[in-house]
């Protein structure tokens, strides 16, 4: 069965319906439908980190997240498409902050990107700064309410529009706005960050 890389939320059910039977080609479908997505939010997070983007690219971070993905599907079956696309979710934020503490340890080894000239890297400080922010900011995403981490895995990790999380999760729009600035500001004042 081909599977669309942009599969609908009814494509998602199917699929998943299939992999709690056992057929392990479903868990190769779920994968390739959400890698669309996931290909898409990953190119637009590193586009804000520079530091993090001269080591990793789209791919690295994008296989990372699937070979996380593949491994919780193996063992798990999501109940809904709500119940995926929140792992896929965790599992991005995961890959990130990983990605992220492997290369502040490289920067402070002193290691450079391939072919990178010493003038091309940033002053340490700043470097190792920018780092620990990204870090900060995945991990407080982590510690956010139930309710509010799974508005901001949809609407931040997957890219996903007010009225198709509305839809979704079967809540109001105003509910799922409500829960996205709450969590904003919660992330603002736990990251120090300017709302």
């Amino acid at each position: 069965m081909a599977v669309n890389p942009n599969a609908s939320d009814s494509d998602m059910r199917r699929l998943l319906d299939r992999l709690a039977t056992g057929d392990r080609e479903a868990l190769d479908g779920c994968l390739h439908a959400a890698s669309g997505r996931l290909t898409h939010l990953v190119r637009q997070m590193l586009r804000d980190f520079a530091t993090v983007r001269r080591w990793a690219d789209t791919d690295d971070v994008l296989q990372n997240t699937l070979i996380r993905l593949h491994r919780v599907l193996g063992q798990w079956s999501p109940d809904s498409a709500e119940d995926f696309f929140r792992m896929a979710a965790m599992q991005m934020r995961r890959a990130l902050l990983d990605l992220a503490r492997f290369h502040a340890r490289r920067e402070q080894a002193g290691l450079r990107a391939a072919g990178e000239a010493p003038a091309d890297v940033p002053e340490e400080e700043d470097s190792s700064a920018e780092l620990e922010r990204w870090c900060a900011f995945h991990e407080a995403v982590e510690r956010l309410p139930l309710e509010q981490r799974e508005v901001v895995g949809l609407r931040y990790y997957h890219g996903w529009p007010v009225r198709q999380i509305a839809e979704f999760l079967k809540i109001a729009e105003r509910t799922v706005i409500r829960r996205w600035q709450a969590a904003l500001w919660k992330l603002a004042e736990e990251c120090g960050l300017d709302e």
